[in-house]
């Protein structure tokens, strides 16, 4: 049975892929969590083999939710969810160490096989991302985020995630 962690603020959400996950059968759902802040908390009372994690989120936000959970449980796949389809996006996600990408408009059975490939240790990207990938990377156009550093490419996820500069002292973001 491969244990699984649903990050999503929304409870219809939660409540939904919960059902749509347990009816493959080899996966169950053993905790949710509202928040990055409550899912962190959580995951110190009940460790599980595979977070689900929205990436737009209040509080912390996702993206430092999966952050963390990488640096504090790195026994703990984590499969990226979200309604964005975006290749920059997938690609920083990505290379923050995140084994799996899923676009929240993908068939059920690409989110229950992302969650099997993650618990394998494989990694996984919806078809509808693979494909913007793929593509992207036979345009001539360029993409003014490709050229950002890694720390200003997370300001700006913050930044995406309302997180506002009073959060930090001065000279720290």
């Amino acid at each position: 049975m491969i244990r699984t962690m649903l990050v999503d603020d929304h409870t219809l959400v939660r409540t939904a892929l919960t059902h749509l996950i347990q009816s493959a059968g080899d996966i169950k759902i053993v905790a949710e969590a509202e928040s990055g802040e409550d899912a962190l908390r959580k995951l110190r009372e009940q460790p599980v083999d595979v977070v689900l994690c929205d990436i737009c989120m209040p509080g912390i936000g996702g993206m430092e939710t999966i952050r963390r959970i990488r640096s504090r449980h790195e026994n703990t796949g984590v499969v990226a969810i979200t309604a964005q389809v975006d290749v920059t996006l997938a690609r920083t996600v990505l290379s923050e160490g995140v084994q799996a990408y899923v676009t929240k408009d993908a068939p059920a059975d690409e989110l229950i096989d992302a969650i099997r490939h993650v618990y394998r240790r494989d990694r996984f990207v919806s078809s509808r991302i693979a494909r913007a990938i793929a593509l992207s990377a036979t345009k001539g156009d360029v993409d003014p985020f490709e050229a950002l550093s890694g720390r200003e490419m997370q300001v700006l996820m913050m930044i995406l995630e309302g997180i506002g500069n009073h959060r930090f002292p001065s000279g720290s973001a």
